[in-house]
């Protein structure tokens, strides 16, 4: 295990993490199994273990005030607490139910792992209704085998999703049990963020964000942004009242374009109460406002700068917003004032016309 893990690592590790690394450990790639067995003699796995043990680094002063390495493991334990949880849930399982998903599974196992050791197996056979104990379908089981695969071969994976009809399949939707679409599989591997790009554009814009939720959406991905935002911004608007902190993340993946934020707020947007952004970005989306007032944006952009400022900067923060605000207020009263509906009973009535005073 030395080759996987400090030494320090190791020995933070629980009783029982350390056995299941061993289990899964795989002396002639040096390697960890993303899977378990669920019992020797039975063929079926139980998937969505991570390929490298989980654990955090970090530095702190000792009493000598010399700097010293620490490790943090509770990822890896957690990971084992649910694995171990699933194994033993998969064997109090009634033994015919067991009997039967085996049978199912064999057709897995042989594939996955002829797949895995980089070879290029015909389309894995498709037992649409089947699930694993992890309820993995068959479109899961597809990208945890191509994440997890050491050799990148996109158009071998290309093949293997045209051959499953993921344009078509309702399986690219589905949480399996820790909750992962096959997408959020993928993005596992950063080597496929591209792959599950070109993926994404296949599917109808409106599958995109049931196949991969926006908080995994990557920056880099110019033409998927590039038609999302200027070709079905509705639909993006419509995904943004699901999405934690959704401008922040917008103005990431724009790499805050002053033409993408125009379309934006353009099309209607209102900021929600947990978005996130700094001052300077508060400074770009200004001069969007004035262009697209809204007393709704200006409050919130309002408050959340005066939260942000100390006393004696505000006024040169807020002013702008301030400004804003007081000319919506001035066009919604002037509107009311002068519309020709009120001017003519007012004449009605009697009234002479005269300043904007004698009006009110």
């Amino acid at each position: 295990m030395h080759r996987i893990v400090p030494q320090a690592v190791h020995k933070a590790f629980s009783p029982k993490t350390k056995a299941l690394l061993e289990e899964r450990y795989q002396t002639s790639t040096a390697t960890l199994a993303p899977y378990i067995q669920i019992a020797p003699n039975l063929s079926m796995r139980i998937r969505g273990l991570k390929t490298t043990p989980l654990y955090a680094t970090y530095t702190t002063l000792n009493r000598a005030n010399v700097l010293e390495s620490m490790f943090e493991v509770a990822a890896e334990e957690a990971q084992t607490y649910w694995a171990l949880k699933a194994k033993s849930k998969a064997l109090t399982t009634n033994p015919y139910v067991l009997k039967e998903k085996a049978a199912q599974e064999f057709l897995w196992l042989n594939w996955e792992d002829e797949f895995m050791a980089a070879a290029n197996p015909p389309p894995l056979p498709q037992p649409q209704y089947y699930m694993d104990m992890m309820d993995n379908t068959y479109m899961h089981m597809l990208a945890y085998a191509t994440a997890n695969r050491q050799l990148i071969d996109i158009s071998e994976f290309n093949r293997q999703f045209e051959a499953a009809a993921f344009t078509t399949s309702n399986q690219m939707y589905i949480n399996n049990a820790l909750g992962h679409t096959p997408l959020m599989l993928l993005m596992d591997n950063p080597q496929l963020y591209e792959f599950v790009e070109s993926l994404l554009l296949q599917l109808a814009p409106e599958n995109r964000f049931l196949a991969l939720p926006l908080n995994y959406w990557q920056p880099s991905w110019g033409t998927l942004t590039s038609v999302t935002v200027n070709e079905h911004i509705e639909t993006l608007i419509i995904e943004s009242k699901k999405q934690q902190n959704f401008l922040q993340k917008f103005l990431n993946l724009t790499f805050e374009n002053l033409e993408a934020l125009q379309h934006l707020f353009r099309s209607g947007y209102k900021i929600s109460q947990y978005d996130f952004f700094v001052q300077t970005q508060a400074a770009t989306l200004i001069p969007i406002f004035a262009q697209f007032p809204d007393w709704h944006n200006l409050t919130v952009v309002l408050y959340y700068l005066f939260e942000k400022t100390t006393a004696n900067q505000r006024y040169i923060v807020l002013k702008d917003v301030l400004r804003l605000r007081n000319k919506i207020i001035h066009d919604e009263i002037t509107a009311i004032v002068f519309h020709p509906t009120r001017i003519a009973k007012l004449l009605a009535n009697g009234h002479i016309p005269g300043t904007l005073d004698s009006l009110i």
